[in-house]
């Protein structure tokens, strides 16, 4: 049986080390097999303390029938009080209806 939405690669952090204000990009490649639009969101989950990371796109489109790469971003900062920051998680892609597509482990530098 195949899935109508696939994750075929990722999801990937682009840079592993970055500068406050820098932007941090994260990447995955699907396959949706429907033959309409699908969506998927993506967020940093398991994290040692709660941290907010403002994903733009909060949901990412894709297109019916065929692979499409999907992109997401945010600024990078730091907790209040911290110069510098370790953020040790994982990257979890979503489909609309809440099921997991894939995880990553995540892990960004921000100095």
């Amino acid at each position: 049986m195949t899935r109508d939405l696939t994750l075929v690669e990722g999801p990937t952090l682009q840079a592993p080390m970055v500068k406050c204000g820098d932007p941090v990009f994260v990447t995955a490649r699907l396959r949706n097999n429907r033959s309409t639009a699908a969506r998927v969101s993506l967020s940093v989950e398991k994290l040692k303390a709660p941290f907010a990371f403002g994903i733009d796109p909060p949901v990412a489109s894709l297109a019916p029938n065929g692979e499409t790469t999907v992109a997401f971003r945010w600024t990078a900062t730091t907790p209040a009080g911290e110069f510098d920051h370790t953020f040790e998680g994982y990257l979890v892609l979503r489909d609309a209806s809440g099921d997991v597509l894939g995880m990553t482990p995540f892990e960004l530098y921000v100095g």
